[in-house]
């Protein structure tokens, strides 16, 4: 089946284009894809908007596919039948059914209107402000001075004067310094030192949050890295919130994507510089076994003079094993059908006796009486039960025992 497309373009001093050509296709698709036979460039038309088949006597058999339905007798139709003279408009463009030509099954004229043409009123029509009756300069300046009063003056005296900011902060109704907040509180924040008061961490007015305001309340964060080893005038010179941003949603507070590591690990050697000796860690590609240095063990080695140092050895070292002298089972104190917890009854996991430092990257450092003595207890007096022997000293346990 074949159909004539008249397309015809007007450009801005109303001139009229015309190109036509044959479509050979029984289904005329139109819409805003690449594989449309119409290809309209609209952001008001779907990538598969709506389907035309030629029917008899010059009609066209319409249905809408991805879009809303076109306006025809005043109706948004979502199928039906073009009769000759009938016109659709989608977004920039109309679809106009010509009347039939010999050798053509049917006639379609495509009119494309450039954007923002002015061809009459309806596509142009302007209120201007004299036509409300209103005067110009009254209303704009009652309006600016409403603006500075309320979302200005007020938060500022409650800035000025605590005792007014925190009776505005109590009631939502009124207007307060959290207007001026950029997006909300990560949930940790939610509290009443920082949720209620911005100043707990913004210390200046209209100033970003500094290091201090941090600080305050994470002093005892370890730093990311041992500034005795490596030092790095980049990472010093930022500010927390480099990293750690609040007032965005979603929150971002904590960031545990790639390149937030990748920007630093992947050439560390043009960040930072070793101190006495201690070398750079291996540049890090990614995350994956091919791209992630091998990571190192720390083991207890005993010396011949009767000391122990700790010793760094990548873990897919061959026969590498630990030498404290230490005998502790895994698999027996994590099955539940031998060991379980003197306090809840329950098997013993991985947190029972690991436990993060407050940075969140390394663990505590296990002892004796942090994870072992609950369960195992070091009593030996009878008529003293509280009594423990010490522990890891083995001049205090001989003399205890005497």
């Amino acid at each position: 089946m074949q159909t004539l497309l008249r397309h015809i373009h007007k450009d801005r001093k109303g001139r009229e284009a015309l190109d036509e050509r044959v479509l050979d296709e029984a289904v005329i698709t139109v819409g805003h894809g690449s594989d449309q036979t119409l290809q309209l460039r609209d952001p008001a038309v779907a990538r598969r908007h709506l389907e035309l088949r030629p029917a008899s006597r010059g009609r066209f058999r319409y249905r809408t596919v991805g879009g809303a339905g076109p306006v025809l007798g005043g109706r948004a139709r979502r199928r039906g039948v073009l009769e000759p003279g009938d016109r659709i408009e989608l977004g920039e463009q109309a679809i106009v059914v010509g009347q039939p030509e010999a050798d053509f099954d049917g006639v379609l004229e495509l009119v494309t209107l450039e954007r923002r043409q002015g061809v009459g009123d309806a596509t142009h029509f302007r209120i201007d402000l004299n036509q409300t009756k209103l005067a110009m300069r009254r209303p704009a300046w009652l309006l600016l001075l409403a603006i500075l009063v309320l979302f200005l003056g007020i938060p500022l005296a409650g800035h000025f004067w605590p005792e007014i900011g925190t009776e505005l902060r109590e009631n939502p109704l009124l207007p307060s310094d959290h207007l001026w907040s950029s997006g909300p509180l990560a949930g940790v924040h939610h509290t009443p030192e920082i949720g209620l008061d911005c100043q707990a961490c913004h210390r200046t007015l209209f100033e970003r949050s500094p290091d201090s305001g941090c600080l305050d309340c994470h002093a005892d964060v370890s730093g990311h890295v041992d500034v005795g080893k490596v030092a790095v005038p980049t990472l010093d010179a930022m500010r927390c919130a480099s990293c750690h941003r609040e007032h965005l949603e979603p929150s971002r507070l904590v960031r545990d994507d790639a390149a937030l590591c990748l920007e630093c690990h992947e050439a560390p050697d043009a960040f930072a510089q070793a101190l006495g000796g201690h070398p750079l860690p291996a540049p890090v590609a990614g995350f994956s076994e091919a791209d992630h240095p091998q990571f190192r063990l720390s083991l207890l080695r005993f010396e011949p003079a009767g000391d122990w140092r700790m010793e760094r050895v990548p873990h897919s070292t061959a026969g590498v094993a630990e030498s404290s002298n230490l005998k502790f089972p895994h698999d027996l104190h994590l099955d539940a059908s031998k060991v379980e917890s003197l306090t809840t009854g329950e098997a013993l996991e991985c947190a029972s006796c690991h436990a993060l430092q407050p940075d969140g990257e390394h663990f505590e450092t296990l002892s004796m009486e942090a994870a072992c003595q609950d369960c195992h207890s070091l009593s030996f007096d009878d008529d003293f039960p509280r009594r423990q022997l010490p522990h890891g000293d083995v001049e205090s346990v001989l003399v205890a025992l005497e």
